[in-house]
């Protein structure tokens, strides 16, 4: 039949709003379901997989999760309806789903060996962009501590006469307070582009060699169907 996903109709009929299912059984069934932690113990390393969980609990703990998703249907089919959402819902985001499932499922290749090559040369790049922030403040210092940062540019160098500071009063460094100085000084360029880089090797070249699943050589993502306001697509 029609696939009928709560999570997305939600998110068509409230974009601002959280779309999980705990969160719409409380407000549209007054219902808190069991939370998953009950099972498989708090978020860390000692938590177990359902796997783990005797078949009795975890029988339960689905049928609670399908009776509230149906139940969940049943008052969002109307509310669809009434705001003349059927078609954004049934025409354009249920038949993305299989779509999604089947990427998943097919994974992105990724050439380990060349992602690594590229993580040396921005570590090479860090080490250089790291260097060069030294000399220009004149003296050694954590570059990723915002404190000794903040005391570089601030104190030791001056750049600006009333610097803003965070709730715990510490001095500002934060990408849009660095950008508004990125002229008055070098090291405020180097330290953008030291962050830029260190991004990019930890968010990209160190993370992605290790999400591979040997199984296949490839990545398997879980796309986000209902995460933006905006509609596009994230990647977790």
């Amino acid at each position: 039949g029609p696939l009928f996903d709560t999570m997305i109709a939600h998110a068509v009929l409230e974009p601002e709003q959280r779309h999980g299912l705990n969160y719409c059984a409380e407000v549209y069934l007054g219902y808190a379901p069991v939370p998953i932690e009950r099972l498989i113990g708090p978020a860390g390393p000692g938590q177990r997989s359902l796997a783990e969980v005797a078949p009795e609990a975890v029988a339960e703990y689905a049928a609670e999760d399908a009776d509230m998703a149906w139940q969940l249907r049943e008052q969002f089919l109307p509310r669809l309806r009434e705001r003349g959402a059927e078609r954004v819902f049934f025409e354009v985001e249920m038949p993305v789903l299989p779509a999604l499932v089947a990427m998943e499922f097919a994974g992105v290749r990724v050439d380990a060996e060349v992602l690594q090559s590229f993580s040396a040369r921005l570590a090479r790049l860090l080490a250089e962009h790291e260097q060069a922030i030294h000399r220009l403040a004149g003296r050694e210092f954590n570059v990723n501590s915002n404190k000794q940062l903040g005391e570089v540019l601030f104190e030791d160098l001056r750049l600006v006469d009333r610097p803003k500071r965070t709730a715990t009063g510490q001095y500002a460094t934060d990408e849009q307070t660095l950008q508004a100085l990125a002229a008055e000084h070098e090291i405020v360029r180097r330290i953008l582009e030291y962050r830029a880089v260190a991004r990019l090797k930890s968010t990209y070249a160190d993370a992605l060699p290790a999400a591979i699943l040997p199984r296949t050589g490839r990545v398997h993502t879980t796309f986000l169907q209902a995460a933006a306001v905006t509609g596009r697509l994230s990647s977790q």
